[in-house]
């Protein structure tokens, strides 16, 4: 399965079979999706000595995150699967982030009552944020959230509480960035080697998208710039 992460800055690649990761690749360009993704897939597919028949299904990061991104991620995915006759499995961009917290927030001394919130920047004071419990399932569903005094300190008040992705840095300043039950973990970034064994499970039980209709989670209205891209982008 070829697996693309494109909803932040950071362009990731992955090739699994099954839940096993066999190559890897993440560029560190903003912006430059467009430009990157189709080369970057046939450099994986060449280093695991593979070609595009090859593939049993393509997932793709299903947001919510840059729209801009999002959006060339999801084209590429359906090119490729109209191409090929391919299934198209999305993953929640959040729950690859939970994924990778899963094993610090279970080494914790409370890890019953640990939380692991994910956080992308939505602009401004706003985050995407979703929240998840040590073992990374989902407990409420991903949302758009504008940063108060008040924010996250009633899930503080309940158990210790990691929040992972850039935009945990946005927290400083905050009461919940100084609160003893918080661990900021803001180096985290979405990673195609953590959907891979998300989107194997969800091929694995039938969870595949339509390819006509299915859209990213965008979360919030998308605006056009003069430029032709995503202001939220």
């Amino acid at each position: 399965m070829l697996v693309l992460e494109t909803a932040t800055d950071v362009c990731s690649l992955a090739l699994c079979e099954g839940p096993r990761l066999l190559a890897a690749l993440d560029l560190h360009l903003p912006r430059a999706h467009g430009a990157l993704l189709a080369p970057a897939i046939e450099q994986l597919l060449g280093w695991a000595g593979l070609a595009p028949p090859a593939l049993a299904a393509v997932a793709v990061s299903a947001g919510p995150g840059s729209y801009t991104g999002l959006r060339i991620g999801l084209a590429t995915a359906k090119g490729l699967c109209f191409a090929l006759g391919l299934p198209l499995v999305a993953v929640p961009t959040l729950a690859g982030l939970a994924a990778q917290a899963a094993p610090l927030a279970q080494a914790l001394p409370d890890a019953a009552r640990a939380r692991i919130v994910p956080l992308l920047d939505a602009r401004r004071r706003e985050v995407y944020v979703a929240h998840y419990d040590a073992q990374g399932r989902a407990l409420a569903p991903a949302q758009a959230h504008i940063l108060t005094e008040e924010s996250f300190l009633a899930e503080l008040a309940a158990g210790p509480v990691l929040f992972v992705g850039a935009a945990a840095a946005k927290l400083a300043g905050l009461p919940a960035a100084r609160h003893p039950q918080a661990l900021l973990l803001p180096e985290l970034a979405p990673s195609a080697r953590a959907l891979g064994p998300l989107a194997a499970a969800r091929l694995a039980a039938g969870q595949v998208e339509d390819l006509a209709g299915f859209e990213p989670l965008y979360l919030k209205p998308v605006h056009i710039g003069p430029g032709g891209g995503g202001v939220n982008a």
